[in-house]
């Protein structure tokens, strides 16, 4: 619903019958935007009686999908106006999935990394995948986006993390030399050598590759972890987060809420 106030009503009143039009409209839930965006009007969306199901291949058969221009395209599934929800994790450019049991926090995850791999190769794009559960990515063990088999450890999470930062040190400096701010213009920056223009053997000196791939480090169960290891693993993330967006290095964090 879009409900145009009379001049001079403040839209925090809106925000504050959130809970009496819960009660008179008997939903579920019910999310108020106040005002809408761009618009003088406020928003109520009210979640329908009985849900309609969302299909992976609606969503990746879609035009919405076919056209998108996303780096690392993330697959959603639909907003409220019907139309597709697809974003980019490379401008995000870190994602945090949280929810309750049962809410469909795994549901999300597996939609993401399918949608990744049905448009990424093992060339463009590299995972790594941390399921302490030992049950959520066992599914995963043989794709060959894998940088390492999926960890179970809580050890080896650590050295896997530490690893990362060294790997996103080391892309920063090689794009510096090679005048580039970013993985997207270090993969397309315009290489011309002696061998390309002579057509001669290529001796090999130059140890910059033409590309390098993007890296998606996917973390189930953080709080867990956090538990276990957090003052090792939690320097190493902020890190990450903070520095990797330019060397290609995203990271996806899963947890329960409460």
């Amino acid at each position: 619903y879009a409900i145009s106030p009379e001049p001079g009503t403040r839209p925090e009143k809106f925000t504050a019958l959130q809970a009496t039009l819960m009660m008179a409209l008997k939903a579920k839930s019910l999310r108020i935007e106040a005002p809408i965006p761009g618009e003088d009007k406020i928003g109520i969306e009210v979640p329908n009686l009985k849900p309609a199901s969302i299909s992976f291949r609606e969503i990746f058969e879609s035009d919405e999908w076919r056209n998108s221009k996303a780096e690392l395209p993330l697959l959603f599934g639909k907003r409220a106006d019907g139309k597709e929800l697809i974003a980019d994790l490379a401008t995000m450019p870190h994602m945090l999935v949280a929810g309750a049991t049962g809410q469909g926090k795994s549901v999300c995850l597996n939609a993401i990394i399918n949608g990744l791999l049905m448009c990424r190769t093992p060339e463009q794009l590299k995972m790594i995948m941390v399921d302490p559960k030992c049950v959520e990515f066992t599914s995963y063990a043989s794709l060959p986006h894998l940088l390492v088999p999926v960890i179970t450890d809580t050890k080896k999470v650590v050295y896997s993390l530490r690893w990362a930062v060294a790997e996103m040190e080391k892309r920063l400096k090689m794009f510096a030399r090679a005048g580039k701010r970013n993985i997207v213009d270090f993969n397309c920056r315009e290489i011309l050598t002696q061998p390309d223009m002579f057509g001669e053997a290529d001796t090999g000196t130059d140890d910059m590759p033409r590309t390098v791939p993007y890296i998606v480090i996917i973390i189930d169960e953080v709080a867990d972890l956090m538990a276990s290891a957090g003052k090792e693993v939690e320097p190493e993330i902020a890190r990450l987060t903070a520095k990797a967006r330019a060397a290609g290095i995203h990271v996806i964090l899963a947890t329960q809420r409460p």
